[in-house]
């Protein structure tokens, strides 16, 4: 226990003795040296960290003396205080509750649906559901329809359960959240290799989960939804499916849950010439695993988040590693990114009580909702057109320093990578050793705007053909088309995709150009579930007021974090 406890992050494992003893001088002590929420973030001094570990070894001696004895219930107010230390700024009162919650014993029950009346079976069994989808979201929506028994049925277009982490195989292909966070709260993993795992590792989690909660019986995997119409007069979906054979077939359910995803929609550039090169060619998506990059001429179209892990992994063995960039991204360092796990980490994960559930608050905070007052629009900012506020430029600086760091003998390179939009105008990239890729003599970063593929290659505005035996297309996938390409019918026959762009333009299955006039007009709409959900009306009142104002990016970030 104590190699563990010198293992572990001291942060989180003064979070651990708080919850466990209710001791709150810790918090004092140790707040001026945090400040933020990552591990390297903590900067208590050495006396102070043995300390610690000291008074949590005994309270867990104590705490097996005793029979492992349930810590009284932490007052708002101290939960308040923890939140703040573990972060390192305050946070919002809004979020105890789901601290609370998430510090039971078995997140998943306590989050599991409670049916407020005895329900008659048979009413249970006709509220059947289909899910389109097995990935995380679909799994996930499945467990919970199991704990409720509710009966569903899953159906996957490919031939494993995993979705995103099923499909990618490109070299590199690893998460860009850590994994802690990156995994169910009720099915923690105490055995991740390292605190960012590779794709293998994701996928092969998935598929225990499908295994531990017997999902496979549900699923119908190898079969595609073609598209999907609500039947009015019967108060149900009919859904048209097709199987890898080319046999279709025709399910009925109450309820219809898309688990999609939008990483799934491989979307190739739109370049002339593109299927005239004569060598192999596939996006990142869709790569071939027999294909041998080892002394060849390699063509990369893309810097996105598949382009900076590909990269890396093929330079060291290519010939030459031509990059072709239409715009660069903002790219952060993160000394946890290529760390493995050690085993007293994974000892204090398993078996400290409370540790792992407040690393994974922290982790949540340093990536998801700690980011959001980055990415609101300050209309009296001097400098929009760099940032958006004080704390955007403050993100933007400490980027472009690093940056900066990695490539001082290379001006030639800097004036290519650094963005001229503000930070969070497109995805933050982990930086996975790309600057020092860039320096490689066998590596070139082009920025000259693309004219044409050429049978040899890559031909570049100014006249230049780059020659290749091989190209990738690390280009992203369709994300602005939602539930593509599918078609979904809704009352009256109205397709889905007529409200608009190809874009999630719904909440609560409104419009949003609707929710203004829904508030104003006759609420009996959303009566029928406002019942269950008492802060419904507003939650849709602060969605209709920033859909009205949603032409700034601070706006459009806050009502798709209502959404969410």
């Amino acid at each position: 226990m104590r190699r563990a406890l010198e293992a572990a992050d001291p942060a989180t494992l003064l979070l651990a003795l708080v919850q466990l003893t209710g001791e709150r001088h810790w918090l004092e002590a140790a707040k001026p040296f945090i400040r933020g929420p990552m591990n390297y973030q903590e900067f208590m001094p050495e006396p102070l960290r043995a300390s610690i570990r000291d008074r949590l070894s005994d309270a867990l001696a104590e705490r097996t003396r005793t029979g492992g004895a349930v810590p009284r219930r932490t007052d708002d107010a101290l939960l308040r205080e923890m939140m703040a230390v573990a972060t390192g700024e305050p946070v919002p009162d809004d979020y105890i509750a789901m601290m609370r919650e998430d510090l039971t014993d078995d997140s998943l029950p306590s989050r599991s649906l409670k049916w407020r009346l005895p329900l008659d079976a048979a009413a249970l069994q006709s509220a059947d559901v289909v899910i389109i989808g097995a990935g995380m979201s679909g799994l996930y929506a499945a467990i919970q329809l199991r704990e409720a028994g509710i009966p569903f049925v899953i159906i996957e277009k490919n031939d494993a359960v995993g979705g995103t982490w099923y499909e990618n195989i490109y070299p590199g292909c690893r998460v860009d959240t850590p994994n802690h966070f990156y995994s169910y709260a009720f099915e923690p993993n105490h055995d991740w290799s390292h605190f960012f795992a590779k794709r293998d590792e994701l996928w092969n989690y998935f598929e225990r989960v499908a295994d531990k909660y017997d999902l496979r019986k549900h699923i119908r995997l190898g079969t595609e939804v073609l598209d999907a119409r609500y039947d009015e007069d019967a108060a149900n979906w009919r859904i048209t499916a097709q199987g890898a054979d080319g046999t279709q077939l025709e399910l009925t359910a109450r309820v219809l849950v898309s688990a999609v995803g939008v990483l799934n929609r491989p979307k190739l550039p739109d370049i002339p010439g593109l299927q005239s090169f004569a060598g192999p060619a596939f996006h990142t998506a869709q790569w071939d695993r027999n294909f041998d990059w080892c002394g060849k001429r390699v063509a990369m179209i893309g810097t996105g988040a598949s382009g900076h892990q590909v990269g890396p992994s093929i330079a060291p063995d290519v010939a030459r590693l031509m990059i072709f960039q239409r715009s660069p991204h903002w790219v952060v360092p993160n000394p946890n990114y290529h760390e493995g796990v050690s085993a007293g980490k994974k000892w204090a994960l398993a078996n400290i009580p409370f540790y792992l559930r407040w690393y994974r608050f922290q982790l949540f905070w340093g990536f998801a909702d700690g980011l959001h007052a980055a990415l609101q629009v300050d209309p009296d900012w001097p400098h929009p057109k760099r940032s958006l506020n004080a704390l955007n430029e403050k993100h933007r600086l400490f980027m472009e320093r690093h940056i900066r760091n990695e490539l001082s003998d290379r001006p030639d390179l800097l004036e290519k990578v650094i963005p001229d939009y503000p930070a969070y105008g497109k995805r933050i990239l982990i930086d996975n050793h790309w600057f020092r890729m860039l320096k490689r003599p066998n590596v070139d970063l082009v920025t000259d705007p693309i004219d044409a593929i050429v049978p040899e290659g890559v031909r570049t505005r100014d006249g230049r053909v780059w020659l290749a035996d091989a190209m990738v297309f690390a280009t992203g996938f369709k994300v602005s088309k939602m539930l593509h390409p599918m078609t979904i019918r809704g009352r009256d026959g109205r397709e889905l995709h007529d409200w608009g762009a190809d874009d999630a333009k719904a909440y609560l299955g409104h419009h949003r150009s609707r929710l203004s006039q829904l508030l104003h007009a006759d609420r009996t709409e959303y009566r029928t579930c406002a019942w269950r959900q008492p802060d419904l009306h507003d939650r849709m009142q602060r969605a209709a007021h920033d859909a009205g104002v949603a032409r700034t990016a601070g706006a459009r970030a806050s009502f798709d974090r209502v959404q969410a």
